[in-house]
C-alpha cells in the first residue's frame, strides 16, 4: 500500500467523520457561542472536502460545485424585508406549539432540550426560514441566520434585542390581561427578566417551563402556573435583521 493512498484514505475517513459530527451538533440542546461556531467549519471542511475528493471526476465536481455556487449567490442576493412583520404571526405561532412536550434543558433551543429564550428564538427563527426558502427570499434566510447566531436571553428580548421587538402592553398578571391586545406569536417577558412565554391564540400560551419540565401549553385562566400571577411585558417582533 503506497504512502499516498494511505493518506488519501485517512483524509477520507475523517472527512466522513464529519457528517456525524455535524449531526450531533446540530441536534445538541446547548447552543453555545463556541457550538454554534464549530458548526460552521464542520460545514465548511464537509463543502471543501467534498470538492477534493470529487476533483478527479469531473462531472461529479461540476455538479457539487454548481449546487454550492447557486447556494451562495442565493444566500448573498439582496432578497427584501417583508411589508407587514405581522403576517409571520400565526406561522411563528405554529412553529412554537410544533416544540410541544419537548424537554427543558436550560440553554437549550432543538428537540432534545428547550429553555424558554431557546423556544422564543427557534420558533420564529423557523418561520422565518421556512418563509424564505419558499418564497425564494434570501433576507428572510438571512433573518433566520442572525437569530442563530445572536442566541440571546429573555431579559434581552424583554430590552428590545437590538430593536427585533417592541413593547405593545404590559400586565400585572397575564390571568387579568386583555387578549384582544395579543396577537399570535406576541412574547410575554416577566418584569424581572428570567423567564418568557409566547401566546398561540385562543388565550392559550407555550413556554419552556422549567417547573414542569417540558415545554407546555397552558389556557387562560391558568390558576397553578406561577407565571401566570406575575407581572409581565408583552412584546412583539418588530424587525428582521437579514
Amino acid at each position: 500500500m503506497s504512502r499516498e493512498f494511505s493518506f488519501n484514505r485517512a483524509s477520507f475517513g475523517l472527512w466522513l467523520a464529519l457528517i456525524p459530527l455535524l449531526a450531533v451538533m446540530l441536534f445538541w440542546p446547548v447552543n453555545t457561542r463556541s457550538l454554534r461556531l464549530g458548526i460552521l467549519i464542520c460545514l465548511f471542511g464537509i463543502v471543501f472536502g467534498s470538492l477534493t475528493f470529487a476533483w478527479k471526476r469531473l462531472v461529479v465536481f461540476t455538479a457539487l460545485a454548481c449546487v454550492y455556487f447557486a447556494i451562495t449567490l442565493f444566500l448573498f442576493l439582496p432578497g427584501h424585508p417583508p411589508d407587514d412583520i405581522s403576517e409571520f404571526q400565526k406561522p411563528y405561532a405554529k412553529a412554537l406549539a410544533a416544540y410541544d412536550g419537548v424537554p427543558y434543558v436550560w440553554g437549550g433551543q432543538t428537540r432534545f432540550g428547550m429553555d424558554c429564550s431557546g423556544l422564543v428564538l427557534k420558533g420564529f427563527q423557523n418561520a422565518l426560514l421556512e418563509r424564505g426558502i419558499f418564497t425564494l427570499n434570501p433576507f428572510l434566510v438571512r433573518g433566520a441566520f442572525d437569530l442563530w447566531w445572536n442566541r440571546t436571553t429573555a431579559d434581552e428580548i424583554g430590552k428590545g434585542y437590538g430593536g427585533r421587538t417592541i413593547q405593545v402592553a404590559a400586565c400585572s398578571s397575564l390571568n387579568k390581561l386583555d387578549s384582544a391586545l395579543l396577537l399570535p406569536g406576541d412574547i410575554a417577558v416577566t418584569t424581572s427578566g428570567v423567564h418568557m412565554m409566547a401566546y398561540l391564540g385562543n388565550n392559550k400560551w407555550i413556554g419552556a417551563d422549567p417547573g414542569e419540565k417540558r415545554v407546555a401549553i397552558f389556557t387562560i385562566p391558568e390558576t397553578k402556573n406561577v407565571w401566570f400571577f406575575t407581572p409581565m411585558n408583552i412584546m412583539r417582533w418588530n424587525k428582521i435583521h437579514g
